[in-house]
């Protein structure tokens, strides 16, 4: 069974950014690759690899 996209393409791109893609799956109760589908559908670009290890030696 899919499990629907609750979020608005909007809302989702804006979660891409803000946080990692695992994080995104827990809170909506998904896998992380339901989300990388969700966003291949939507065509929405993703942080690319590393992004947010790389955010977190920044900050």
């Amino acid at each position: 069974m899919k499990k629907k996209l609750d979020i608005s393409p909007e809302e989702l791109k804006k979660l891409v950014w803000e946080k990692p893609i695992y994080q995104i799956a827990i809170e909506k109760g998904v896998s992380d690759t339901t989300i990388r589908k969700w966003c291949e559908k939507f065509e929405i670009k993703r942080p690319p690899q590393g992004y947010w290890i790389k955010k977190k030696k920044v900050n």
